[in-house]
């Protein structure tokens, strides 16, 4: 009788350890898919907060000031208002002079831009970097030498714009733009090509989006 009572505690002890391991088993499974399910749920926070450091830079490029005029176009033309004709011997010399007035404004533009306020948790890195505005005068050939009066008794004006005119346009530049957002152990990477022409009239034609990626 013993030995059946004895057989008896053996097979509840093997049966608690098997039902005991099972419960430790399933408790690690869901322990393990809860840590996969808040993972992914941190993935869309990483993304928002990368799209959030791309929208950070595109707003600060269209907002505008108190006497509705856009902030950067207004940052040029005060560098380029600097800039006087009678100060440079040619025309070369005039323009290039304006177009490193207007990247300057550009520039420190940009260094006045700041990440969001990271919330608890969370980081946005941003990086901004702009294609330089250049003399297109320069590229179209369009420099020339100029006598005036006769000869000899004219004079040699260098470096003149053939039409008078300078064919630049300030106000047009892409941004390239990375965005690094953090959440938690997650990461997710922004890049974005934004065009923007402030010569343009209408406001729906200032911003072009050459691309925007999330990844």
């Amino acid at each position: 009788m013993s030995d059946k009572k004895g057989f008896a505690m053996v097979f509840v002890l093997m049966i608690t350890s098997l039902l005991f391991i099972l419960g430790i088993s399933l408790l690690g499974l869901s322990l393990s898919e809860y840590r996969i399910s808040m993972a992914y749920s941190d993935i869309p926070r990483a993304q928002y907060l990368a799209e959030s450091g791309l929208n950070a830079v595109r707003y600060a490029f269209e907002e505008k000031n108190a006497d509705g005029e856009y902030k950067i176009k207004k940052s040029i033309d005060m560098e380029i208002g600097k800039i006087k004709r009678n100060g440079y011997n040619t025309d070369k010399e005039w323009v290039e002079a304006k177009i490193s007035s207007a990247n300057k404004a550009i520039k420190d533009f940009i260094n006045g831009i700041h990440s969001l306020p990271s919330t608890s948790g969370s980081t946005i890195v941003i990086d901004v970097t702009f294609d330089d505005i250049i003399d297109k005068n320069k590229t179209d050939n369009n420099y020339v030498d100029v006598y005036h009066g006769i000869w000899p008794f004219g004079w040699l004006e260098q470096n003149v714009l053939k039409d008078g005119t300078d064919h630049n346009n300030y106000y047009k530049f892409t941004v390239h733009i990375e965005s690094e957002g953090i959440y938690k152990k997650i990461t997710r990477n922004g890049t974005a090509d934004i065009t923007f022409d402030f010569s343009q009239t209408d406001p729906d034609n200032i911003t072009t989006i050459n691309g925007w990626k999330i990844e």
